[in-house]
């Protein structure tokens, strides 16, 4: 023992306890300082914490989801959020307006029918829907008013509405101007106690002719897959007077007038954009209206016609 010691006092403290522990662990040691350096590279650990914004990459906080996975109807929440949300990350302005009458009112009467369907139709006929002018406000109601082409520089947005009951009431088509995305779904039913039929006059999508007997609420499916370049008619045959149009487009850029002959346009993008006007005895009222829309602002304007524009040619 005496030996050992004087072996050992030479020798620094700290290395003197090296070798006992490491005798004690009957391990192996070195005389240097056992410590691994480790390199970043070769370290699962990245030279940047994932929530460190650097110059060249900056990193944008993210809210922890949240949603149960095992809640399935959680999960389909999450999935479904507003396409219209998703899309239209910039700000976007608004078209809207009013189609007016200036001048005096032109003469529209009512459709004379047989005696036998007066009870059916009403008893002072069927109104000539051609021309729908608000006396109150001078609103031109069921015109159109779209963008012919989406620009190309955004993104369709899903904009599919509920699906849509069209019906043939009192001797009429309800409605009697609509726009409908591609792809719609629409059931076409007959609330009459009489027959009537279903005529459609596309240019681009296949023609339809159905009939639909009296009382058939369960109706029969329409479906345009192409968009189309004006809106087309619908017909019956069976009772000429019946009339009503369809516009498909691809895009969400269109408006039918109300009652009151006024239209809004809502999520245009920021640029400029050209505008058709069409209403069924004139076809085009303007062609290429120019618009040129600022982000988050509205563009309105008042569209004056007099009554000579819609005079029909017989």
């Amino acid at each position: 023992m005496a030996f050992l010691m004087n072996f050992l006092l030479p020798i620094e403290r700290s290395t003197v306890s090296r070798l006992i522990v490491c005798t004690l662990l009957v391990s192996g040691c070195s005389s240097e300082d056992n410590y691994t350096s480790v390199s970043p590279v070769d370290s699962n650990i990245p030279k940047t914490s994932p929530t460190t914004p650097t110059d060249d990459n900056p990193v944008v906080a993210e809210k922890p989801d949240t949603t149960d996975k095992n809640n399935s109807k959680a999960s389909g929440e999450k999935q479904n959020a507003s396409p219209t949300a998703q899309k239209h990350l910039m700000p976007t302005g608004v078209f809207s307006g009013s189609i007016k009458l200036v001048g005096e009112f032109p003469e529209i009467s009512a459709f004379e029918l047989p005696e036998n369907l007066l009870a059916i139709c009403g008893p002072d006929g069927v109104i000539d829907e051609s021309l729908v002018i608000n006396r109150e406000n001078r609103g031109i109601a069921n015109v159109f008013v779209y963008m012919q082409d989406a620009p190309d520089s955004i993104d369709h947005i899903d904009f599919l509405g509920e699906p849509v009951t069209y019906q043939q009431k009192v001797c009429q088509f309800i409605p009697h101007a609509m726009f409908l995305p591609v792809g719609s779904k629409i059931n076409a039913i007959n609330s009459d106690v009489l027959a009537h039929n279903i005529h459609t006059y596309p240019i681009r999508n296949e023609p339809v002719n159905i009939l639909l007997n009296a009382k058939d609420t369960k109706g029969v499916h329409l479906h345009y897959p192409e968009s189309e370049i004006l809106p087309h008619k619908i017909g019956c045959d069976l009772h000429p007077w019946m009339t009503a149009w369809h516009l498909v487009l691809d895009h969400p850029y269109a408006a039918v007038t109300n009652e009151n002959g006024e239209f809004a346009i809502t999520h245009l993008p920021p640029g400029e954009h050209k505008f058709r006007i069409w209403q069924e005895r004139v076809g085009y009222l303007e062609k290429d209206y120019m618009v040129i829309m600022q982000a988050g602002e509205e563009f309105k304007l008042s569209f004056e016609y007099s009554a000579d524009k819609f005079t029909k040619e017989d």
